[in-house]
């Protein structure tokens, strides 16, 4: 009978002990779900992976972003981050939701207005050899300076949080201003359409729309710069062009799909109306017994409606132009860093889009 002996470094085993087989687990195995190794059990002292071990892939060893888990203030409703399309799309109505006074009832007030004017304007040059219809200018030149201004004016403060008045709207709407941008706009589309259409008649639109839908979007933005920086014309324009630089594809199609989505409302919503038009005009046509007043009332219906759309629809593009604008700085110039540490310890007051586009020119390090 032989004696085995134990290796060395260990003791007798104890009787009855049998160590277990030195088996390997076989490929693939797991230990069963929520199973935890007992306390105090690790590893050896001076235990280490083998060489070029990693930890497993797979989304649950992947680190957190700062940024991700950190959520962006958003003192109109709007966080002030790089937005995405949705965000803009919908903060289009976000806004207008933050200050309807100065927005939507700007909008109603001047439209409403400008229909009732012309409408008076152009029955009584119908009625008389006078040119009454250049009475219609000077109302048309009214509209396109204040409404756009007032809104622009009133929907930037609100992206910050801040509610301004109908009256402040108007006030901080720089009329003259907008004026002066929108005749500087006509000149140069008048400079660049009369000559290509003396030139090659007919075949215009093969060169002019595309020029023209390759400057609306790279210029978009000239407007906001004038009403929030506080810049002259020439200068917003430069400025526009800085911002859109780069990223002329998102900036066009977020304003394809906003006039898409606002087209399919207002066919959704005016193609019911102007075929219960049709059938009441048709019915008083042919003798029948709907009154004649019917289709008055259904017309008078009918353009009031086309009022709260129009409203609606400069509102909500006003809106998603202020919004692209804060979008192109945020992520060109860190505008929202800059208010974030403005906004620390006070409220925003809008004079953060002058100040802050001054300092970031004024920076050599400004992108």
């Amino acid at each position: 009978m032989t004696d085995t002996q134990p290796p060395a470094g260990q003791g007798p085993p104890q009787a009855g002990y049998a160590p277990a087989p030195a088996t390997p687990p076989p490929p693939g195995y797991m230990p069963p779900a929520g199973y935890m190794p007992p306390a105090g059990y690790g590893p050896p002292p001076g235990y280490g992976p083998p060489p070029g071990y990693g930890a497993p892939p797979g989304p649950y060893w992947q680190p957190v972003p700062l940024s991700s888990a950190v959520s962006a203030p958003a003192p109109g409703g709007i966080p002030l981050r790089p937005l995405s399309v949705g965000d803009i799309l919908s903060g289009g109505f976000a806004l207008i939701r933050q200050n309807p006074g100065a927005t939507f009832g700007l909008s109603a007030i001047v439209i409403t207005t400008t229909a009732i004017l012309g409408a008076g304007i152009a029955f009584a040059a119908s009625r008389t050899s006078q040119p009454l219809a250049l009475l219609i200018v000077p109302v048309v030149l009214a509209a396109t300076t204040i409404l756009p201004g007032g809104l622009i004016a009133a929907l930037g403060r609100a992206l910050l949080g801040r509610k301004l008045r109908l009256r402040e709207a108007v006030r901080m709407s720089r009329p003259g201003w907008v004026l002066l941008t929108i005749v500087l706009f006509s000149l140069g589309f008048a400079a660049v359409w009369v000559p290509l259409s003396l030139l090659i008649k007919g075949w215009v639109f093969l060169i002019g729309i595309p020029l023209t839908w390759w400057l609306g979007p790279m210029l978009s933005l000239t407007i906001p710069v004038v009403v929030l920086e506080r810049r002259n014309p020439l200068r917003a324009v430069a400025r526009s062009w800085q911002l859109v630089r780069g990223s002329y594809w998102r900036v066009l199609g977020i304003y394809l799909l906003v006039y898409l989505v606002i087209d399919l409302i207002s066919y959704a919503t005016t193609f019911p109306l102007l075929m219960v038009l049709g059938f009441a005009g048709a019915a008083t046509a042919n003798g029948g017994t709907t009154a004649s007043a019917v289709p008055v009332v259904l017309i008078a219906v009918f353009a009031v409606w086309e009022i709260v759309l129009l409203t609606l629809s400069t509102g909500v593009e006003a809106g998603v132009l202020v919004l692209v604008y804060a979008d192109m700085r945020m992520r060109k110039e860190g505008l929202d860093l800059v208010l974030l540490q403005s906004g620390q310890g006070r409220q925003l007051d809008g004079e953060e889009f002058a100040t802050a586009s001054l300092a970031s020119l004024a920076s050599p390090s400004a992108p």
